[in-house]
């Protein structure tokens, strides 16, 4: 049997490679809320649209059980929510953004008073 000479070099088109890394990297883990929808609210134009969760049936062969698997895709640029309808998502993210701008007002305050 011949061996590769490796002087044959595939360079993979870095436009794919990204997108695809882009769409299955795990940013972190959203427990589902029961009764609730993930809204994706954007906090430049507080407008809130509803985030697509699919769901896919994974069977282990071990066990010899099937369990099912929700994906969504995430963007860097919103901010996720759950919640009834748009407008309540779009008041809780208000809500907690003056939060941690008090709080942080609030922080800064106290170490120049130091």
């Amino acid at each position: 049997m011949k061996e590769f000479d490796g002087q044959l070099q595939v360079k993979p088109d870095t436009q794919l490679i990204a997108e695809i890394n882009k769409e299955y990297t795990l940013k972190s883990r959203l427990r589902k809320r029961r009764g609730l929808i993930l809204f994706a609210v954007n906090p430049y134009e507080w407008t809130a649209t509803r985030v697509k969760i699919t769901s896919d049936a994974v069977y282990d062969p071990f066990t010899k059980k099937t369990h099912t698997t929700n994906r969504a895709i995430f963007t860097p640029d919103v901010i996720y929510e759950w919640a009834i309808n748009a407008e309540r998502a779009v008041y809780k993210v208000k809500r907690d953004l003056i939060r941690y701008i008090m709080a942080d007002a609030e922080k800064q305050r106290l170490n120049a008073s130091k």
